[in-house]
């Protein structure tokens, strides 16, 4: 743990406009240092939901945070991680993510991870370029891994 830990990069933004410094930020380090294999953000709409002064403005603010993480990996060639909270659409009856159009149109691959019972967790692929969408496989977190 210790030698892994020392090449993870950890930053927690207290704001929306933070977070895309961050963003901005870590990305320079990619370009500078080059040897980043992965970025990771959890969860990039945590700040936004808290921060709706101007509904336009934060979502031209997402999109711009979206759109430098996916420059930044497919100059790179690296892998970009990003969760999302949800929301029932209470309207259409399903779950969709806060950010809406703006995640759904960015991201090239959406897996919705959902809590079942006994302590299992199903994640549904909902967006993919090539696989089938809908497909889904049932797991568990626990200390030894994944199962």
């Amino acid at each position: 743990f210790e030698s892994i830990s020392k090449n993870i990069l950890f930053s927690t933004p207290f704001d929306f406009h933070e977070q895309t410094k961050l963003i901005e930020k870590g990305i320079r380090l990619l370009e500078i240092k080059g040897n980043v294999g992965l970025i990771i953000v959890d969860s990039l709409t945590m700040l936004f939901r808290s921060y709706r002064v101007e509904e336009l403005e934060d979502r031209k603010e997402l999109s711009d945070q979206l759109t430098m993480l996916l420059a930044a990996a497919r100059r790179s060639d690296i892998p970009v991680i990003i969760t999302s909270q949800v929301y029932t659409n209470i309207e259409k009856g399903i779950f969709e993510p806060l950010g809406g159009h703006v995640l759904n149109h960015t991201a090239k691959t959406i897996i919705f991870i959902q809590k079942t019972e006994n302590g299992m967790r199903r994640a549904t692929l909902m967006k993919h370029r090539y696989l089938k969408e809908s497909e889904s496989v049932e797991f568990r977190i626990t200390s030894a891994g994944i199962e």
